[in-house]
């Protein structure tokens, strides 16, 4: 397990990012977009939210690490922000995803910052 605050490689970040989403079944918000985000992607039950972000875990890999890059790379609570650009063959197209671990009472949940269709914006945080 890797201790508050402290920053992993991107396997390990999204080792832990599958198994917290697993063991738990579900995720937290880290803000209030990505509520709107989610909508935007047609992900509207609990079970179909789930289901697009196990998807987009299983996708991306450590090669498709976009940053983000210091100071942004720390979300509101601390935690290290990891965040990928891949082109999706489940939702066919490019996508952006930004989470961050959270470590609490030695569990480890998933806080998803950013989920969507990829845009300008996000290429510009390498």
């Amino acid at each position: 397990m890797i201790p508050y605050g402290q920053r992993t490689d991107s396997a390990s970040a999204i080792r832990l990012a599958k198994e917290a989403l697993e063991a738990h079944s579900r995720f937290w918000l880290g803000n209030d977009k990505i509520e709107e985000e989610l909508f935007n992607l047609n992900l509207l039950a609990p079970e179909e939210r789930y289901m697009g972000v196990d998807i987009a875990l299983n996708e991306i890999a450590p090669c498709w690490r976009l940053g983000p890059q210091p100071p942004n790379d720390v979300g509101r609570a601390g935690d290290p922000l990891y965040a990928f650009y891949w082109a999706s063959a489940e939702f066919k197209k490019c996508m952006y995803l930004k989470f961050a671990l959270s470590f609490d009472a030695g569990r480890v949940h998933l806080v998803l910052h950013s989920f969507h269709e990829s845009t300008d914006k996000d290429l510009e945080e390498r």
